[in-house]
């Protein structure tokens, strides 16, 4: 049954839910402590013992929030462990580039691709490609010079899967920047993009990877041609539109959490 229904054991679903639970705290606790405390300026002066301090108290409110304590607690715990090393590690890039927006959401049309001089299909210039950037670095170098990030409690992609264009998520992202599609930020270039790890004794930024405009070009061609082929295959799966996006099952399955409106079954 477990296999033909794709029915996760209950404390494997568990782990599942808790995991994106845990992440979500800690994205919201790295752009409370950027955004609402004297964390940069401590940085600004290399005060490793008070911005330590700050981010603990930071992490300290937004996991009490959490309402099974000992679940909370052990969340806690566990971003505490890593707080030493992240401020080792903003320390060592404050005078590269700061963060400058957290938590901020973009929206393009395949049809802006354009401006990276790529043909785009009529067939699908009109689909809608939107997000959220978890946080996002200006030079302090050169000026408007980005750096794009994604905060990783878990296992992030491999460098290869980036590279390759088989994970699009930091480019995205760099496309995003560079079209000025992200709220209040001038359009520019994108220097590096990578995946920020919030796990004890992995504190970094990896994988890391240059984004220049070839790059990017490439990754626009790969998201067109899987726009064609999901046009090409709309009379089984066809592309959602908002008012199914309204109707999503917030449960998670196999494959996403759009089990509702997926159809991939009743085509099976």
């Amino acid at each position: 049954i477990e296999k033909g229904y794709s029915i996760k054991q209950g404390e494997d679903m568990d782990a599942t839910i808790g995991g994106k639970e845990y992440g979500s705290l800690t994205h919201a606790v790295m752009k409370t402590a950027f955004t609402e405390t004297d964390l940069p300026r401590l940085l600004e002066n290399k005060n490793s013992d008070g911005a330590e301090a700050v981010l603990k108290e930071v992490a300290s409110s937004e996991f009490s929030q959490k309402g099974d304590l000992s679940q909370s607690g052990m969340w806690e715990a566990s971003f505490s462990a890593c707080i030493p090393e992240i401020i080792e590690l903003e320390l060592e890039n404050w005078h590269e580039h700061k963060p400058c927006r957290h938590e901020v959401d973009f929206e393009f049309k395949l049809g802006d691709l354009t401006e990276l001089d790529i043909d785009v299909p009529s067939i699908v210039e009109d689909i809608i490609i939107s997000g959220r950037i978890d946080r996002i670095d200006i030079s302090l170098e050169n000026d408007n010079t980005y750096f794009v990030y994604d905060y990783k409690s878990g296992k992030p992609p491999s460098k290869k899967d980036v590279e390759t264009n088989k994970d699009l998520q930091v480019q995205i992202y760099a496309i995003a920047v560079m079209l000025g599609k992200v709220p209040g930020l001038e359009k520019g270039n994108v220097k590096m993009g990578g995946y920020y790890r919030l796990e004890k004794n992995e504190v970094k930024i990896f994988p890391a990877v240059p984004l220049d405009k070839n790059i990017l070009v490439n990754a626009g061609l790969v998201i067109i041609e899987s726009a064609i082929n999901a046009r090409n295959y709309s009379e089984n799966f066809r592309l959602l539109n908002s008012e199914d996006w309204d109707k999503r099952d917030p449960g998670p399955c196999k494959y996403c959490h759009l089990k509702t409106t997926c159809r991939i079954e009743e085509v099976r």
